[in-house]
C-alpha cells in the first residue's frame, strides 16, 4: 500500500532550552507567554533536581551535577540552538565556566548562557553603568549578586535592597504591588541614599519574583522614569539574541523595545 504524502512544518527559527531549578514555577507561565509573541520560536523547559528547597550556595554546589543530567534529557540535543540555566543566583554562585561545561557536555552543539550573564548583558545593552539592585535573597546571595555585576566591568551598584527570603516559595508569593513599592522606595523614596550618584537603571534580580508579566516592566519604567531589567526578561532576551532572533516586542520594557 503506497505511503501517503507527509508534509512537515517549517523548522523553528530558534529553539531555546531553559534548565530550571525545581522551585521555579514563575517561568512556567512567564516564559511561554513572552515567547508566544514571537513567530516560530520554540521554548523547551526542563527542571533539574535539588537536594533542598533552601536558596543558598550550599544547595547550588550540592546540586550542580544535576544541571548536566537535566540538560541531557533534551532529545535530540542537536535540536537546541541555545541552552541556559534559568536561575540568577545559581548562575553567579557556580560561575559561567562551570555552567557552560555542564550544559555543553549535554548539548554540545548549542550555545550556552545563564541568567547572571543575561542580567549583565541587558544592563550593558541599555547603556547603563550605575544601577539600583532589588533582590529577594538572603544577604549572602544579595552581596554575591552585587559582586558579580560589578566584576563584569563597567557596572556600579549605587543602591540596593534585599528582602532576605530564603526559599522561592516565599519569593513567588510576593505580590506585584510589593515589588513596585520596594522598587519605588529604592529609586524615589526613603530607601535611596542621596550621597550616591543616581542610578541609570533598576535591576530586579531572581526569576522567582513575578516581575515579567506582559505590561509589568513597561508600566514600572514609566512610573520610575528608568529602564528596568528583570532576571526572566533579561534571560529570555539574551537567549533570543544569542539564537539570532532580534524581534522587538512591546510590554516587556525598553530592553525588548530598543535592544
Amino acid at each position: 500500500m503506497p505511503l501517503k504524502r507527509i508534509s512537515f512544518r517549517v523548522p523553528p527559527r530558534a529553539v531555546l532550552a531553559c534548565i530550571q531549578i525545581p522551585t521555579d514555577c514563575v517561568l512556567d507561565r512567564e516564559g511561554p507567554a513572552l515567547v508566544s509573541k514571537l513567530e516560530n520560536v520554540e521554548l523547551r523547559m526542563q527542571k533539574m533536581e535539588f537536594t533542598s528547597d533552601a536558596i543558598c550556595a550550599k544547595t547550588y554546589f550540592e546540586s550542580a551535577s544535576n544541571l548536566q543530567r537535566a540538560a541531557a534529557t533534551l532529545l535530540p540535543p542537536h535540536r537546541c540552538d541555545v541552552v541556559g540555566l534559568a536561575c540568577t543566583s545559581m548562575s553567579f554562585t557556580l560561575g559561567p565556566e562551570r555552567v557552560d561545561a555542564l550544559l555543553s557536555s549535554a548539548c554540545p552543539g548549542a550555545k550556552t548562557t545563564d541568567m547572571a550573564r543575561a542580567q549583565a548583558a541587558a544592563i550593558a545593552a541599555l547603556g547603563a553603568s550605575r544601577i539600583a539592585l532589588l533582590t529577594p535573597y538572603i544577604q549572602e546571595l544579595a552581596d554575591a549578586n552585587k559582586v558579580m555585576l560589578e566584576e563584569t566591568g563597567g557596572i556600579k551598584v549605587v543602591r540596593r535592597a534585599t528582602m532576605e527570603l530564603d526559599r522561592d516559595e516565599l519569593t513567588t508569593a510576593v505580590d506585584e504591588d510589593t515589588i513596585v513599592r520596594w522598587a519605588s522606595e529604592l529609586i524615589l523614596g526613603e530607601r535611596r541614599d542621596d550621597n550616591k550618584a543616581a542610578p541609570e537603571a533598576l535591576v530586579i534580580g531572581c526569576s522567582a519574583f513575578r516581575a515579567c508579566e506582559h505590561g509589568f516592566i513597561s508600566q514600572l519604567e514609566e512610573k520610575l522614569n528608568l529602564p528596568v531589567v528583570t532576571s526572566t526578561q533579561a534571560f529570555l532576551w539574551s537567549m533570543l539574541r544569542i539564537g539570532g532572533i532580534n524581534d522587538r516586542i512591546e510590554g516587556y520594557g525598553r530592553l525588548f523595545e530598543q535592544c
